[in-house]
C-alpha cells in the first residue's frame, strides 16, 4: 500500500513531477539515504528525514530553508511549525509529521521525495506570484505571449528585483543601465540568454530566439532561476573564501581578526569584512580558543547568514554546502553511518577539494584524532557525529564548517529580509589591531599539537539507530502523510491561479547581494 500511494504521487503525468525533477531528487539523496542509521524496518527517524531534506537543498541549491535548521542543527520534525513556507501554506503535512513522530514512525525515501517535491513547489508557487507582478509592471496581462527579448527583459527584471529590491522606478532605472549601456551584461544577461536557450533546446527546436513564450514558460525559466540561482553565485562565493584564505597564517581555516578587519590585507576591492564579534560569535563564526587572539573561521563564515541572499520570507539562497559534498563522497562509498577509522583515512586521504589536493597523507596528529573518536566508539567513527564533524573540518578546513556549539542555534531573522547585522565599530577594531600587537607569532598554529588548541572533545550524535517499530503505524503514517501532500496542491491552486498547470496528484484535470552595487 506504502509504495503504491507513493508512485501515485510521484509518477502522476503532473508538471509538478516535472518541475520537481523527481529522478534528480532520487538520486541525489540515495547516497545519504542508505547511510544514514534505520531501523529494523529499514526506515528513517524524524531527524534523519530532516537532515535529509536539509543536505539536500543546502548542496543542491544552496537553499536554507527557514525553520530546518543549519548544518550542526539537531531538530526535530516538531519544530518544523517554525518552517515558515511550511507553517503558512502547508501545515497538513507539518502536523501529520509530528504525530507520525509521536507515535514513532519511520520514514523512507519516497517521504524524503515528497517532502522535497512539496517545498520545491511551494517555493516556486511563490515564484508565480512575484512573476505575475513583473508581468504587471510590464504592462502585459498573463496570457500574453512573448518573444525571445521581452522574456529576457521579463527574466531580468524578476532577477533585479530579486536580488536588489526597491521600488519600481528605480528598477526601471537598472533595467536601462543593463540594456542600453551593458552595464553588469554578464551578471544579468547573460544568464538570462543562457536559461532562454537552455529551455528551448530541451524543447528540441532548432532556433529558440523565434518562438513565442506563454507565461507558463516564462514560470519554467523563473524556476530554473530559482533552483540554479546558488550555483551561479558559486563563483563570488569560491572569491571569497579565496580572500579570506590568503589572510590565513596558519592554513587552519581560520583568519586572525585584525586580519579580517584590515583591508590592506585585500587581494581585491571586491569585498569588504566589518561584521561585529557579536555577529561572528552568534553564528559560530569566531574561534576564541586563544581569548588574546580571536579568528575568523572561514567556512563558518562565507556559509553565514549575511552572505545569504534575504529576499523571501520562506527561505534564503545561500553558498552552496561544498561540504556536504564531500561528506556524501564518504557516503557513497561506505553507505554506513559508522566506519573504521583505516577506512577513512585511506579515503580522505585520496579525495581532493577545490583548496586540497588528493592523494595526501594526512598529519599524525589528524590521523590520531581520528583513532581517538573510534575508540569512544567501539572501534568505529560514527559519520553523522559532532566529532568527525569537527574532524572533517581540519582534514578540509576551508570547505567544512566547524560544529561550534552556537552554529547549531542561529536565530531565524538573520536569514530574514529586513535583518539587522551588527557592524563593528572603529574602536572594535582597533581592539583586534591592538591585541595582535601585544601577541607573537602563536606556537600552536606551527606545532604537532596545533589541533589540541582548537579541538573540543563534547560529542553529540546527532542521528542515532532507532528501537523497533510496527509495521502497521507505518503504513498508516503513509497514507496520511500523502493525503495531506495533496491536500497542500489541492489548496494552494486556489491561492496560485497562475500555477494552475501544475496539476496536483489526485485530481482528475489539468549579505552578499547587498555588497552589490549599481
Amino acid at each position: 500500500m506504502r509504495l503504491a500511494l507513493s508512485n501515485q504521487l510521484l509518477s502522476s503525468n503532473s508538471s509538478l513531477t516535472a518541475h520537481s525533477s523527481v529522478h534528480s531528487i532520487e538520486t541525489s539523496l540515495s547516497a545519504t539515504y542508505r547511510a544514514l542509521p534505520k531501523s529494523s524496518l529499514g526506515g528513517l527517524s524524524s531527524s534523519s528525514l530532516v537532515y535529509l531534506v536539509r543536505s539536500y537543498f543546502a548542496k543542491t541549491h544552496g537553499w536554507h530553508i527557514h525553520g530546518l535548521g543549519t548544518h550542526m542543527s539537531n531538530i526535530s520534525v516538531s519544530e518544523m511549525h517554525n518552517a515558515s513556507i511550511l507553517e503558512e501554506m502547508a501545515p497538513a503535512i507539518v502536523q501529520n509529521l509530528i504525530d507520525a513522530q509521536s507515535k514513532e514512525h519511520v520514514f523512507f525515501l519516497k517521504d524524503a521525495i515528497a517532502m522535497i517535491a512539496t517545498l520545491e513547489y511551494l517555493v516556486i508557487s511563490e515564484s508565480a506570484r512575484t512573476l505575475d507582478e513583473v508581468y504587471h509592471m510590464e504592462g502585459l496581462a498573463e496570457h500574453t505571449s512573448a518573444n525571445a527579448s521581452l522574456v529576457q527583459r521579463l527574466l531580468v527584471r524578476y532577477a533585479v528585483g530579486f536580488e536588489l529590491p526597491t521600488e519600481t522606478h528605480r528598477i526601471d532605472g537598472i533595467l536601462e543601465k543593463i540594456f542600453k549601456q551593458g552595464k553588469m551584461k554578464d551578471f544579468f544577461l547573460t544568464p538570462t540568454q543562457d536559461i532562454i536557450g537552455n529551455f528551448e533546446y530541451a524543447r528540441g527546436l532548432d532556433n529558440p530566439f523565434t518562438q513565442d513564450f506563454s507565461f507558463e514558460d516564462t514560470l519554467a525559466m523563473v524556476t530554473e532561476f530559482q533552483k540554479s540561482y546558488g550555483r551561479r553565485q558559486m563563483e563570488e562565493c569560491t572569491l571569497m573564501k579565496e580572500e579570506l584564505a590568503m589572510r590565513d597564517e596558519s592554513g587552519m581555516g581560520r583568519v586572525p581578526l585584525h586580519r579580517f578587519y584590515a583591508e590592506e590585507n585585500a587581494i581585491s576591492d571586491i569585498f569588504k569584512f566589518g561584521e561585529s564579534k557579536e555577529y561572528l560569535r552568534e553564528i559560530g563564526a569566531l574561534d576564541e580558543s586563544d581569548s588574546s587572539r580571536p579568528k575568523v573561521i572561514i567556512p563558518n563564515y562565507v556559509q553565514g547568514p549575511w552572505n545569504c541572499l534575504a529576499r523571501s520570507g520562506y527561505y534564503a539562497i545561500c553558498c552552496v554546502n561544498e561540504c556536504e559534498g564531500l561528506v556524501n563522497s564518504i557516503e557513497d562509498f561506505f553507505g554506513t553511518p559508522t566506519v573504521e577509522p583505516e577506512a577513512l583515512l585511506e579515503m580522505v586521504g585520496n579525495m581532493s577539494s577545490a583548496s586540497v589536493e588528493g592523494p595526501r597523507k594526512l598529519s599524525g596528529p589528524l590521523q590520531k584524532k581520528l583513532h581517538d573518536i573510534a575508540n569512544l566508539h567501539n572501534g568505529e567513527v560514527p559519520i553523522y557525529g559532532r566529532l568527525f564533524a569537527q574532524w572533517i573540518h581540519f582534514a578540509f578546513p576551508y570547505e567544512c564548517p566547524y560544529p561550534s556549539l552556537h552554529s547549531s542555534s542561529i536565530k531565524k531573522d538573520l536569514y530574514m529580509p529586513g535583518r539587522v547585522i551588527g557592524t563593528a565599530t572603529n574602536s572594535e577594531k582597533m581592539e583586534a589591531e591592538n591585541q595582535a600587537l601585544l601577541v607573537n607569532a602563536t606556537l600552536e598554529d606551527n606545532s604537532d599539537d596545533r589541533y589540541d588548541a582548537l579541538w573540543d572533545d563534547m560529542e553529540i550524535l546527532h542521528l542515532t539507530h532507532q528501537k523497533k517499530h510496527p509495521v502497521a503505524r507505518t503504513g498508516m503514517r503513509i497514507i496520511v502523510l500523502l493525503a495531506a501532500f495533496a491536500s497542500v496542491c489541492v489548496s494552494l491552486a486556489g491561492v496560485v491561479k497562475q500555477m494552475q498547470q501544475i496539476n496536483c496528484p489526485g485530481k482528475a484535470e489539468g549579505g552578499k547581494s547587498d555588497r552589490l552595487m549599481v
